[in-house]
């Protein structure tokens, strides 16, 4: 019977392997998966031996505070490799502690799959990329400039899209939402997405809730809905919202598409939930803090490679330009923000403007049919050892 490890480390990720795990057991109910994960993917199916979903963060000295976590996950992984002997091992983003397990798992020879690989070709190195190419079998490429560079690394390579193209798909209609939610037709709708790391809630999220807090001020008929992205964080969002109990916060858990619907425009911290509004056609500001004695780091040790990315969102690197505002570090700061959003709310057609562009983006991410895609490979190589 085929066994598949299956491992992810974020929530976003979470959600596109539990998609594929799906996915493949349409192609074969009997399918075994075994790996790491959280509640989307135990919920589709997978045999969960490990979770880091609450220790996911971005920088260079953050994950050191969940290392004993990290290490212990890793070590798990690394065993299951050798007592469950699974037929392939698929590794979705994560970059930091996938690289460094598909070393393990390419040392027993375990034919290994990267979907959603590391971003080598857009602000990484050629380097970078010849180490993904040397630790995999096959690299699902989820844009086509993506999988023109690792083919031209020597790769194994398939584009198969963007598996948000197929998943940002409501499941409840706007005027459910909006009922649910005892939102009025009168104000404007402003989404709050707070992010999925710890570091998000601590850094990017009271500027949210800042700058919310003045737009209210100055126009009582705006509504702010809270999208609380797992329950892990729902306390700590909960005791930075008591700061401000003038406003009357709205607070959703559900899927987010079914909010980015209703919502005339949000406040985001930069991840793929920007992409999933861009998706449904409503702009976003984007956000993002590094703690202060982490950015600085950052930038000198990336200089080089910092300095040419010119864009942190997905849309606006696709659409190459400025299309959603983009406020980092110093410049996530309430005013900032509150600022950005008062020049939507007060220009309706540079509004307009804006969700025009965001029009372009689906065309790019493929046929809509990424994950279907992604598991015909996966399967084809579990059958035969060959993902081509």
């Amino acid at each position: 019977m085929p066994k598949i490890l299956i491992s992810a480390g974020e929530l976003s990720a979470e959600r596109y392997a539990a998609k594929l795990v799906t996915e493949l057991k349409k192609r074969d109910p009997n399918l075994q998966f075994v790996g790491m994960g959280h509640a989307a993917m135990e919920s589709a199916g997978v045999d969960l031996r490990a979770d880091l979903i609450s220790a996911s963060t971005v920088g260079l000295l953050e994950p050191l505070v969940f290392l004993p976590r990290i290490v212990r996950a890793y070590r798990t992984l690394v065993r299951l490799l050798d007592t469950e002997r699974p037929d392939v091992v698929v590794v979705v983003d994560f970059q930091g502690f996938h690289m460094a397990f598909l070393k393990a798992v390419k040392k027993r020879r375990i034919p290994a799959v990267y979907y959603i690989a590391p971003q080598e070709w857009q602000w990484g190195t050629e380097a970078g990329g010849r180490q993904v190419v040397a630790l995999t079998d096959l690299i699902l490429a989820i844009f086509p400039p993506e999988a023109a560079f690792f083919e031209r690394l020597g790769g194994h390579v398939a584009y198969v899209g963007h598996p948000l193209a197929d998943m940002v798909v409501p499941s409840r209609t706007g005027d459910e939402v909006r009922t649910s939610l005892n939102l009025s037709v009168e104000g404007p709708v402003i989404g709050i997405f707070p992010g999925s790391r710890p570091q998000e809630i601590k850094h990017v999220f009271p500027e949210q809730l800042a700058a919310a807090a003045k737009l209210y001020r100055h126009n009582p008929q705006l509504q702010f809905v809270i999208s609380i992205s797992t329950p892990l964080y729902a306390d700590r969002i909960q005791k930075r919202v008591a700061e401000y109990p003038k406003v009357p916060w709205i607070f959703y858990t559900g899927p987010s598409a079914n909010l980015i619907q209703v919502c005339t425009f949000s406040l985001a911290a930069s991840g793929t939930i920007t992409l999933e509004h861009a998706l449904l056609g409503v702009p976003t500001i984007v956000c993002y803090r590094f703690s202060a004695w982490t950015f600085p780091l950052i930038y000198w040790i990336l200089k080089k490679r910092w300095d040419r990315v010119r864009y942190i969102s997905l849309p606006n690197l696709l659409l190459d330009g400025p299309v959603l505002p983009e406020l980092i570090q110093k410049n996530c700061s309430a005013n900032r923000i509150a600022e950005a959003a008062s020049k939507w709310l007060s220009n309706v057609t540079a509004f307009e403007a804006v969700k025009g562009r965001l029009r372009e983006i689906r065309p790019l991410l493929g046929d809509g049919q990424a994950t279907a895609h992604a598991a015909n490979l996966i399967y084809r190589l579990c059958q035969h050892g060959d993902g081509g």
